[in-house]
């Protein structure tokens, strides 16, 4: 849902650095 959309966009920015 998009919760899980969110949370995976903020991980990818993280990762991102």
């Amino acid at each position: 849902g998009e919760m899980v959309v969110k949370e995976t966009a903020r991980i990818a920015v993280l990762d991102s650095g």
